[in-house]
């Protein structure tokens, strides 16, 4: 997640062009009206992001929890 007036946006950008070109499994998703603020993307989105940094971090412990 980023938010779409991020300067840094541009590399984010380039990163996912070159997964997709190595076909390489991601998730992205830009934000709109923010700009570098950590807490002004967690706020935009809420759960959502906390859940994907838990499932990028520890992978397996999702499995251990729910099944």
């Amino acid at each position: 997640m980023i938010g779409d007036q991020d300067g840094l946006k541009h590399y984010n950008d380039s990163l996912c062009e070159l997964l997709k070109k190595l076909k390489v499994p991601y998730e992205y998703e830009v934000l709109k009206g923010i700009g570098h603020s950590r807490g002004k993307v967690y706020k935009a989105a809420g759960l959502k992001g906390f859940q994907f940094q838990a499932k990028s971090l520890f992978p397996h412990r999702e499995q251990a929890l729910y099944h």
